[in-house]
């Protein structure tokens, strides 16, 4: 592990020597790159000067810190031996709270949705070796979103190290920190009492800079718990990305010679004012926009430049004009991934005299990863896209429009005679808030989600498709639903998603969350079984069995109906029940109405063997 020093903390007359030790912390940076903006951590770490104020916890400090400077007022977690320090400091204030989870998993992904509602750090708290372990999926998933979310880890006392203590994480026991290398942007110790608080704003600022990313701090009990003055931190303003001017130059140039160009959106995108740089854009260049499933809702669906998703779950829309062909296209804040192509589709390459293809991201690795570019700009989108539309002149209005597969007001049973799933959706809008934020899990029941939910709001749909985990859309809820001012949010889920998220109905009811957890019930984990029979011709058994949504959904302590025809969902008052707490929509879905995710299949199908072939 990469050793960073911390810069001295500045001395005070009359103060001990020790307190002007220089701090010695370990980081792991590596997803940084200095090329996309990156500032290591020692351009970003504060500098500090210990006071001579009464001594309180180092834990106290910190949670100070998290709550007045960073405005966190909610985090998440479970309570622990090794982390009780920084719970205790955060049950003393009232300016803030603690929602505890039932899992760990659910106290990251709470953190993410908090973050992605507010835009500010989601702070999770566990405590160490299992405690941590169990938060790993979760942390990994919001790294690849690039949501800024800190998990502060418990951890046995650093004076026990290498001596067998109980549930030790540390590099002489399980090595968490080496272990959270590959999924976090960067990673650190807590080693000094008095230099706890800078070291962990050496955390926070590195998984701010650049493209955000999740960051883990192991936090040793003695630490935490021993007696620290309070150090005066002075934070540095994190470094603006500067444009190249000639790459904007160019592009504008490119876009306004352009006969036919074409905006291709990704989830970078949606921070900040994105979404709104973006619609100005487009305006301006009078040009259609297609987004990747990960970005639904960045552009809103209603606009008439709107096309929809290309990739997972596509619209007819998006798929015709890209088949018509393009001469130019912009492509801003996607990382051109599997499930944004299509499977890597050749119909992304623009086709002409002077095909034209140019990519802005602030991550420089992800430029001309999968299509060759002529143009790249690092930078946010937001700053990128009003420099290049400052340039543009303005072009005579046009009309596309967005088509889905088929009118779910139209088809409303399957060939079973229970609901389908497009008609469960539509139904599902219409009797929530038309404020309700939805999140959606992994599974089939994602494509019909991306394909027939109608969204305008940026902030009104989210999912994780970097990890694509299941689980992980009951547990963003807790923290889409936590935030200050949330209305109603709708966790659209499988019953095989459901079952892996039982901890985050408890902890919703616990915690009366207006959630309702939307199960799309066919009884099976039925992307699996679709992926099979187009695979290999048959299909195993994936049934999930005789499971009881209702009743469970009672025996966690939420309300629960259960929905089998049309018009049952839109029959209830959604908006009224949900303000008494979580429900749980138990759709009994037609079995026999499928979406099957065909580029997906084609891409992990193996062609050299002989059962793929019969």
């Amino acid at each position: 592990m990469d050793t960073l020093k911390l810069p001295k903390l500045l001395s005070v007359p009359g103060l001990p020597p020790r307190t002007t030790r220089t701090a010695n912390v370990g980081f792991n940076t590596p997803s940084a790159h200095p090329e996309d903006g990156t500032a290591g951590v020692n351009s970003l770490a504060p500098a500090a000067r210990i006071d001579a104020a009464p001594a309180l916890r180092a834990a106290d400090h910190i949670i100070d810190h998290l709550v007045t400077r960073e405005r966190v007022d909610v985090f998440f977690g479970l309570p622990g031996g090794a982390i009780s320090p920084l719970d205790d400091a955060l049950r003393q204030r009232s300016d803030a709270r603690m929602i505890t989870t039932r899992h760990e998993a659910d106290a990251v992904y709470a953190a993410a949705g908090y973050a992605r509602a507010t835009g500010k750090l989601g702070v999770a708290m566990v405590t160490s070796g299992p405690g941590t372990l169990n938060a790993v999926n979760a942390l990994a998933s919001a790294h690849l979103e690039g949501l800024p979310v800190l998990l502060l880890a418990g951890e046995a006392p650093l004076d026990r190290a290498a001596r067998g203590a109980l549930q030790e994480g540390g590099v002489h026991g399980l090595d968490i920190l080496h272990l959270a290398r590959s999924i976090t942007k960067v990673t650190g110790q807590l080693t000094d009492v008095n230099a706890a608080l800078p070291q962990l704003l050496a955390v926070i600022a590195q998984m701010k800079s650049g493209r955000q990313g999740a960051g883990l701090v192991s936090c040793p009990v003695n630490i935490t718990r021993g007696g620290a003055r309070r150090p005066e931190v002075v934070v540095p303003p994190l470094p603006e990305l500067l444009l190249d001017e000639a790459a904007i130059d160019r592009a504008t140039e490119l876009l306004s010679t352009a006969r036919r160009p074409l905006i291709f959106a990704g989830n970078g995108c949606r921070s900040g004012d994105g979404p709104l740089a973006l619609r100005a854009f487009a305006e301006r260049l009078q040009a259609p926009v297609i987004v990747t499933p990960h970005a639904k809702g960045v552009f809103p669906e209603s606009h008439p430049l709107a096309l929809g998703v290309f990739g997972l779950a596509q619209h007819p829309s998006a798929m015709e004009f890209l088949e018509e062909g393009f001469d130019c296209m912009l492509a801003v804040g996607t990382g051109m991934t599997e499930l944004s192509t299509n499977g890597w589709s050749p119909l992304l390459r623009p086709t002409g005299e002077r095909p034209t293809l140019i990519q802005i991201d602030v991550d420089s690795s992800r430029l001309g990863r999968v299509y060759p570019i002529d143009v790249a700009i690092i930078g946010l989108a937001a700053p990128a896209l009003r420099s290049i539309a400052n340039r543009l002149v303005a072009r005579p209005k046009k009309v596309f429009g967005l088509e889905r597969k088929s009118n779910p007001e139209v088809f409303p049973v399957g060939p079973e005679g229970r609901i389908t799933p497009q008609r469960a959706l539509w139904e599902l809008q219409q009797a929530l808030p038309s404020q309700a934020t939805y999140t959606c899990d992994s599974g089939e029941h994602t494509l019909y989600a991306l394909h027939y939910l109608k969204i305008n709001d940026p902030r009104a749909f989210n999912v994780s498709l970097g990890l694509a985990s299941m689980g992980s859309g009951p547990g963003t809820a807790l923290g889409l639903a936590a935030a200050p001012g949330a209305s109603a949010v709708a966790a659209i889920c499988g019953d095989g998603g459901f079952t892996m998220s039982l901890p985050a109905v408890a902890c919703a009811a616990a915690a009366r969350l207006p959630i309702v957890f939307v199960v799309m019930n066919d009884g099976r984990y039925g992307m699996c079984e679709a992926g099979y029979r187009t695979d290999f011709g048959e299909t195993p058994d994936f049934s999930m069995g005789p499971i009881d949504v209702v009743q469970i959904a009672h025996g966690l302590g939420a309300q629960a109906v259960r929905i089998s025809g049309p018009d049952e969902i839109t029959r209830l008052d959604l908006g009224e029940m949900v303000k008494r707490g979580p429900v749980v929509l138990d759709i009994q879905i037609d079995r026999e109405v499928r979406m099957v995710a065909s580029s997906r299949v084609k891409v992990i199908q193996n062609n050299d063997n002989p059962r793929a072939r019969n």
